[in-house]
């Protein structure tokens, strides 16, 4: 396990991992999850974390409810053991955050808002 501090090349990182963990107890969104999916990743990670959601319902039925250390190893375990395994995880991650795009999330954003009656800024 490695800590570094924030940097602007971080892709770099990740495209040197084989698989990452993301075990917590409880995360709205975790965007560096969908960063490491974006890079061919394989992520673990419980339900807990609102990322998982965009994994499809093959990927969620084997995702653990909360973070379990019991649980992380025999996972990561079996991750080690299985290339096949590890790749059908960074295939679901890859096609889970394919439509991820900023314009897209703009667009959601600005439109809840015009929904809601909120005064938006021209352009």
């Amino acid at each position: 396990m490695l800590w570094r501090p924030p940097r602007p090349d971080v892709e770099r990182y990740y495209a040197a991992l084989d698989m990452a963990v993301h075990p917590a107890c409880f995360e709205a969104f975790g965007l560096t999850v969908v960063e490491m999916m974006a890079c061919g990743v394989p992520v673990w990670l419980p339900r807990t974390v609102g990322a998982a959601e965009l994994l499809p319902a093959a990927a969620q039925a084997g995702l653990p409810a909360r973070a379990e250390p019991a649980r992380l190893a025999a996972d990561l375990a079996a991750w080690l053991a299985d290339p096949e395994l590890r790749a059908r995880w960074r295939a679901w991650g890859l096609a889970a955050v394919a439509p991820c795009r900023l314009a897209a999330h703009r667009e959601a954003f600005f439109g809840y808002c015009r929904r809601a009656g909120l005064v938006l800024p021209p352009g």
